[in-house]
Formats: C-alpha cells, sequence, structure tokens
C-alpha cells in the first residue's frame, strides 16, 4: 500500500514541530536566568570581578576626593564604560574609562585591564575645575 502525499507530509510535520519543541525547551532551560546584556555591562562586570590594584596617581586622586579603596567597587556597580574616552587596543593592556556620578560629581575611572587585575590608573572629575593635584 503506498501512502497518500497528504498523510506523509502530516507525519514529516509532526516531527518537525516535536523536534522544534524540544529544542525550544533546551534552549530555554540553558539560558534560564540571563538575560542579554551590553557590552559596557560586560565589560564592567569583568573589571569589577578582577582583583583591584591602584596606581599611586589613582590614590593621591581617590584621598583628595575622599574615596576609600572599599567604596570604588560599589561606585563602578554604578557606572558604564565610556567607550569613546577608552583605548581598549593599547599595549600592552587596554584602558578602559569607567564614567559614574559619585560623591556629587561626575567622575571618570581610567582603569588597565590586566589579564586578572584590574589596575585603576586615575580618578579623573569629567567636567568642572580638577582641585587636586597629583602626579
Amino acid at each position: 500500500m503506498q501512502r497518500s502525499k497528504k498523510a506523509d507530509f502530516i507525519r514529516r510535520l509532526k516531527f518537525y514541530i516535536f523536534g522544534l519543541l524540544i529544542g525550544v525547551l533546551l534552549v530555554n532551560v540553558i539560558t534560564k536566568g540571563k538575560a542579554c546584556q551590553m557590552p559596557s555591562t560586560v565589560k564592567l562586570e569583568e573589571l569589577y570581578s578582577q582583583w583591584m590594584r591602584y596606581d599611586e596617581t589613582a590614590r593621591c586622586q581617590m584621598n583628595c576626593r575622599g574615596i576609600s579603596e572599599k567604596e570604588v567597587r560599589g561606585i563602578l556597580e554604578k557606572g558604564s564604560v565610556n567607550y569613546s574616552e577608552s583605548n581598549v587596543h593599547e599595549k600592552p593592556f587596554g584602558r578602559y574609562a569607567v564614567d559614574v556620578e559619585a560623591k556629587g560629581k561626575e567622575l571618570r575611572f581610567i582603569i588597565e585591564d590586566r589579564d586578572t587585575l584590574s589596575m585603576v590608573m586615575k580618578v579623573l572629575i569629567v567636567e568642572g575645575k580638577d582641585t587636586c593635584i597629583c602626579k
């Protein structure tokens, strides 16, 4: 007996829908709890999760602005990477400008991404006069 084309099509359609549902369920299980993130957010999380070290200039600027090392992580959580002010392809380490509002001012942290270390190089005021004199 020969099957009709309509019955064959329906059988194939059932297999297709069954496979599609399994695929959708697998993707849902694998990506559960993960949301789409902007590149700025991903990079900031990477910089935040690494060991944090401070250049002498950054320490001086932080002291001048009343920012402690403990406060830096909390401040960086609220920031965003400003790629137009960053030099991500600088050798040997890329530099990222992280803009954030803290202590009543718009600050920019210049951070070098050194594999497993985030080196804070500078803490600058974005707008206005900078009264800190650090080398």
